[in-house]
């Protein structure tokens, strides 16, 4: 959004944030519009106040997307694809989407309510994408196969590039000697299915 705000268009981003409720917010000159969608997931009333967070959160995401006459909708995962391919055929626009998942094989192999929603929205609106954005070669890989997506394009889920302040920080908050290697893990850790 910074990189097309920095050239020249104009550029919303429609959400959703499981910390605020705040529904309109401009962040770096870009209009940011957020739906809250609950994350509490531990008894079934935390999952009945999630489902109906989560519906409430969809019906403002995508009634957002419907209203707005844009060239391009960049769907950010299937939460927001059907109103983009819409969206796009009413306002003669184009649709991208990019997923950072495969949404119908995840959460350890298990079934899950988003596996079928997924699963609808992308194999009733994959077929009218003008083009397609994933994470990594195996992610576009099961799209291909499983939808017939063309190769798209991948753009790693990184960081940009800064220079470190201090290269040897490990070292000299834990009291290492420089012969020891360190190996830092970040990110999450998930047993399956992520490898």
């Amino acid at each position: 959004a910074r990189s097309l705000k920095a050239i020249g268009h104009e550029v919303a981003v429609v959400g959703f944030s499981n910390q605020n409720s705040v529904f309109h917010r401009i962040i770096q000159g870009i209009d940011c519009y957020s739906f809250f969608l609950s994350d509490k997931r531990k008894t079934r009333l935390d999952l009945i106040g999630r489902y109906l967070s989560a519906a409430k959160m969809l019906l403002g995401v995508n009634g957002v997307i419907l209203g707005r006459r844009a060239n391009v909708y960049h769907a950010h995962n299937f939460h927001s694809l059907p109103a983009a391919v819409i969206s796009a055929w009413l306002h003669g626009g184009k649709v991208i989407y990019d997923t950072h998942e495969s949404w119908t094989i995840h959460r350890h192999g298990g079934f899950h309510p988003e596996h079928l929603f997924a699963l609808l929205a992308e194999s009733l609106f994959l077929p009218f994408v003008d083009g397609f954005v994933t994470v990594n070669e195996m992610v576009q890989e099961f799209y291909r196969g499983k939808y017939g997506i063309p190769d798209g394009l991948v753009l790693y889920n990184t960081h940009s590039l800064r220079p470190l302040d201090r290269q040897r920080k490990f070292h000299e908050e834990l009291g290492l000697g420089d012969e020891k290697l360190v190996v830092l893990f970040q990110g999450g850790f998930y047993d399956r299915l992520r490898g």
